[in-house]
């Protein structure tokens, strides 16, 4: 949702654009030892944080494939799973499965399962998609933002990091939300209101919901000040 909302806006020079951020991952590069163990070749990264963002980007990628291109595929790319290595054979049969109705929810394994539900929802999502905003789903669109606007922050840790302990020191101690933040993503939340002043913002256009969610996140911002 958020990135097919996204919409990309040019400076008054006309020299910089905006972007959509997937936010980081962390990952270290593999030393010549680690890729020999593993029989790698080339350039390899072991991920320490971001493994959900990548798998979840690589299932569009592949629905993608699979639905939306012919022969001119969009690139992808492999990830190894240490855990479950079988996920990656997995990952494989979906990037080769044609039809959606050949692929179901598949309870082999807390990874399969999963995986296999999220390609579906990303099926679901687009079938839907003209029901919930009343207008056709441009996939040329949304594969333009998802390539060439939408961007993560790459962060490279050095080879002698331990990992396990790295992951430990960005996963532990977050700052909660607070009760006024909580209150303001409920607010925002699609699922939590129908109308404003008695118009239903369900049948209004898609830009349209977008700018009323705008103003009642700048609105809030200025009640926080004012406070």
């Amino acid at each position: 949702e958020d990135i097919d909302s996204f919409i990309q806006q040019t400076s008054e020079d006309g020299l910089s654009k905006t972007w959509y951020c997937l936010q980081p991952i962390v990952v270290k590069q593999l030393s010549e030892t680690e890729l020999q163990k593993h029989d790698l070749e080339g350039v390899w990264y072991e991920v320490i944080d971001g493994q959900q963002r990548l798998t979840t980007l690589l299932l569009i990628l592949i629905y993608a494939n699979s639905q939306w291109r012919g022969p001119d595929k969009l690139p992808t790319y492999k990830i190894i799973y240490a855990t479950r290595e079988t996920s990656s054979a997995f990952l494989a049969r979906l990037a080769g499965s044609t039809e959606i109705s050949e692929v179901t929810i598949d309870k082999a394994n807390i990874d399969y399962y999963h995986m296999s539900k999220a390609f579906l929802y990303i099926h679901k999502w687009v079938k839907s998609y003209s029901e919930k905003h009343f207008k056709s789903f441009n996939d040329n669109g949304f594969q333009g933002r998802l390539r060439e606007h939408s961007k993560l922050i790459w962060y490279e840790v050095e080879q002698d990091e331990d990992s396990v302990s790295l992951f430990v020191r960005l996963n532990m101690g977050k700052i909660p939300l607070t009760n006024s933040e909580l209150i303001k993503a409920l607010f925002l939340s699609s699922s939590s209101f129908k109308t404003i002043g008695g118009v239903d913002i369900e049948k209004r256009a898609h830009d349209d919901a977008i700018r009323i969610k705008m103003e009642i996140s700048q609105t809030w911002d200025e009640i926080e000040r004012q406070l």
